[in-house]
């Protein structure tokens, strides 16, 4: 007999799960270049100003053409802190 478990009460038959994959509801973009942008701030000190392109979404590779002198040390203190930037609500789009 399979044990009860506290999910089986909260997802019920009438339960819509609701999943947004890759940006396909929400445009997540501009909340990731922020996060990108605070992050090399906060890691770099050097007051780089970056411009936000829609038609490019900023990520890892592109961290490393803007910023091909950073220290690898540098590099995943930027990707740590984007990761933990990006989850603050100031970055997060409304819906």
């Amino acid at each position: 007999m399979k044990e009860k478990n506290e999910s089986d009460t909260l997802i019920t038959a009438d339960t819509i799960l609701f999943f947004d994959m890759d940006g396909t509801l929400i445009d997540t973009d501009y909340a990731n270049f922020m996060s990108y942008q605070k992050a090399i701030h906060s890691v770099t000190n050097d007051g780089l100003e970056l411009s936000f392109n829609p038609q490019t979404r900023f990520n890892r590779s592109y961290l490393k053409k803007v910023l091909p002198n950073l220290t690898p040390t540098d590099y995943e203190n930027v990707i740590q802190r984007k990761e933990e930037y990006y989850g603050e609500d100031a970055y997060l789009p409304a819906i």
